[in-house]
């Protein structure tokens, strides 16, 4: 059977009741949150409802016992009848929008765009500069690349935050423009599933806020869109609750975004009749 793969959850207000909040201001939760609720035993509480730090990231044990690492769990439930597994690495509550984020990658000077470029390519070099840190609200987990040339004397280990990247790229023609990526910032405390080693990779050579050395977890190209204004595209998923706690069934993730299409009468897997209009797509 096919097995898709989230990575995200997007908590908003219409998630779930019961649990109430303090504010309806806008609230970010990033993977230094869930590790700093889990070490505290504490739960997460957002747009009504309320999970405990391990339904994010789970602390790995070891013979000796507890170890004080985290790996993030990993979820389950449907799509369109399918299995899926996902990740969750960031909570948002109370925002209307989501934006993509710019991340830059420096190439050796005297290199051509037309050589290799693979991560394991020399001529790549880290860090990994991300426009914005997990302080800000505007941070997301969503990068649109820009691949630039590093000037010749200048070691691309001193290009720590984007005006120092922007400075070299107008020495050397500018910047260009390449994939879309998820990566999560996160502690070093934190690690991507064991289950998932072939799949992600994590690394101290990141930077932000102008300094050298944090960490992210990186899960691959692509996977998502955004639109002219960057606002990234969204989908729904639903998690079943009884009094803003939840139930802990299979999740249900939806494939094009909330309200964009009626849904069918009959799950066309079944060999049964279908709502055409349903099958149009947003």
């Amino acid at each position: 059977m096919r097995r898709f793969t989230f990575v995200l959850l997007f908590v908003t207000g219409a998630l779930g009741c019961g649990a109430r909040e303090t504010s309806d201001r806008p609230r970010l939760w990033t993977l230094f949150d869930f590790a700093r609720l889990a070490g505290a035993g504490q739960n997460l509480m957002a747009g009504g409802l309320e999970l405990p730090a391990t339904y994010f990231v789970k602390e790995v044990v070891d013979d000796v016992g507890p170890t004080g690492r985290y790996e993030l769990a990993v979820s389950s439930g449907f799509v369109d009848g399918q299995s899926m597994k996902y990740v969750t690495t960031d909570v948002w509550a109370h925002f209307d929008k989501v934006w993509v984020q710019p991340m830059y990658i420096g190439l050796v000077a005297g290199r051509t765009w037309n050589d290799p470029g693979g991560w394991d390519d020399p001529d790549v070099q880290e860090p990994w500069v991300f426009g914005v840190g997990p302080k800000s609200l505007f941070y997301s987990p969503f990068w649109q690349v820009y691949r630039f040339k590093t000037p010749v004397g200048v070691d691309v280990a001193t290009l720590l935050d984007t005006r120092a990247v922007l400075e070299a790229a107008n020495q050397t023609g500018g910047l260009r423009r390449t994939e879309r990526r998820i990566t999560s910032l996160a502690p070093t405390s934190v690690f991507s599933p064991n289950e998932w080693d072939g799949s992600t990779y994590y690394d101290n050579t990141g930077a932000w806020d102008g300094l050298w050395g944090r960490r992210y977890i990186d899960m691959g190209p692509g996977r998502f869109d955004f639109d002219q204004d960057g606002v990234v595209r969204e989908f729904p998923i639903f998690i079943f609750t009884k009094k803003g706690v939840p139930l802990y069934w299979p999740n249900v993730g939806g494939t094009r975004p909330l309200f964009a299409a009626p849904p069918a009468l009959t799950n066309a897997r079944d060999g049964g009749p279908t709502d055409g209009a349903a099958d149009g797509g947003a």
